[in-house]
């Protein structure tokens, strides 16, 4: 009887660890879905300072997934101590801790991936931004070509001699930014190949 009764306070421990085990471990897995979540957005923003709010919540979210690691580093603890002291479902702990630890290193290259995606992003938005810049000055300097004419005395036309110097200078400056401009485009195309409707638009 004495046995009997030891043999049962042995099985209802074992038991209970194993379902203590298996809760937390449901909890955490719960936990990485939750973090997956963020870290498979796909949002990157729809201008230059979107995607900047977008990163500095982001690097929050990271710091902090990072920083809860030890969730994961306790639930693989647990498991070894429970195999250590050959717990009859030793198998299946061992099973559990393997797939927490398989989401979490998918939901960290997940994050790694969304942190550069959205590096890419803040670089194609800032080429945008440059880009429209740079085009809309194109555009003023050719409305006032076009509309200024060519002066009806000296002095209006000594005027537009130098308007136009000035112009031309002007000129010359946005020639190299449109050919900086052209180049970056040309790399942002290799890298980032998805957004080529933005960087091309």
């Amino acid at each position: 009887m004495k046995r009997l009764s030891e043999q049962r306070r042995n099985a209802l421990k074992e038991s209970y660890e194993l379902f203590a085990y298996f809760r937390e471990c449901d909890d955490v897995a719960q936990w990485i879905k939750e973090k997956e979540a963020v870290a498979a957005s796909d949002d990157y923003g729809t201008d230059l300072e979107h995607v900047q709010i977008l990163q500095e919540k982001f690097n929050d979210f990271y710091r902090d997934l990072l920083a809860s690691e030890e969730r994961v580093r306790k639930v693989t603890g647990a498991s070894r101590k429970l195999v250590g002291s050959e717990h009859a479902q030793s198998t299946a702990i061992e099973a559990r801790a393997s797939d927490i630890t398989a989401m979490w290193n998918d939901v960290k290259e997940l994050a790694q991936a969304r942190q550069e995606a959205l590096g890419g992003a803040h670089l194609v938005h800032t080429f945008v931004r440059d880009a429209d810049e740079a085009i809309e000055w194109i555009q003023e300097k050719e409305l006032w070509v076009s509309s200024e004419g060519y002066g009806e005395d000296l002095e209006t036309v000594r005027s537009l001699i130098v308007k136009h110097q000035g112009f031309e200078q002007d000129l010359a400056a946005i020639s190299g930014q449109v050919e900086s401009t052209t180049k970056e485009a040309e790399k942002l195309l290799e890298r980032f190949p998805d957004a080529a409707d933005h960087i091309t638009g």
